[in-house]
């Protein structure tokens, strides 16, 4: 068994909580443990240039940098190690 956290609470996102047996589960091994994120959806997996957000947008310990995909769209760049520390204090 492994604790899930679920993003959409981590991150406080409003919107309807999704069914766990409509969503993704991701494993992720951390120097916290193993745990499992709950997500929406998993769109694609690319490789990307890690870019740091800036003085402003770096007091956001949930993400750890940003990239510019093909299409032209920001991604962020999720910092595990914060959602799960994140997660275990909620």
């Amino acid at each position: 068994m492994l604790p899930v956290i679920r993003l959409n609470h981590t991150l406080e996102l409003d919107g309807k909580t999704p069914n766990i047996w409509e969503s993704t589960l991701i494993c992720v091994d951390s120097v916290h443990g193993k745990y499992t994120i709950l997500i929406d959806d998993l769109i694609g997996r690319q490789q990307v240039v890690i870019k740091s957000l800036g003085p402003i947008l770096s007091r956001l310990k949930e993400f750890s940098g940003g990239a510019i995909m093909g299409s032209g769209e920001i991604a962020l760049i999720l910092n595990v190690e914060e959602l799960i520390s994140y997660g275990e204090t909620r």
